[in-house]
């Protein structure tokens, strides 16, 4: 039951990352707080399922986590599964990993390339 109950936290930190990504595309920045996201984005912030209350969101270390199956917060201290166990945390979660936003597309059409150049690889 309780790696079911993991798998749910996952599930949950993976839908607020990407929703995170969204809302850092479309307003160039990070909300302050995971209800920024219900304003289009994501309905509503996932509920921890161990605590019952929504997910953590340290926008200092760009941290998302549920507390875990040990019901205590770790202050999103959260590494590596392996082997199916979390080494030393209990907190279940993951870092936002994405950089700046990606900038907007030039209109400009790319250089022309010099078709004179030999390749060096079969392709």
């Amino acid at each position: 039951m309780r790696s079911i109950l993991s798998a749910h936290a996952w599930h949950d930190v993976t839908r607020v990352i990407l929703a995170l990504r969204i809302y850092e595309l479309e307003k160039q920045r990070l909300p302050s707080q995971l209800a920024d996201l219900a304003q289009g984005i994501h309905p509503t912030v996932p509920l921890d399922i161990f605590s019952g209350t929504p997910l953590n969101w340290d926008r200092n270390t760009h941290t998302i986590y549920s507390i875990g199956p040990d019901l205590q917060s770790n202050n999103g201290n959260v590494t590596t599964y392996r082997d199916g166990e979390h080494p030393g945390t209990p907190d279940i979660g993951m870092k936002y990993w994405w950089g700046a936003p990606t900038p907007a597309k030039s209109e400009e059409p790319p250089p022309p390339r010099n078709s004179s150049l030999p390749f060096t690889r079969k392709f």
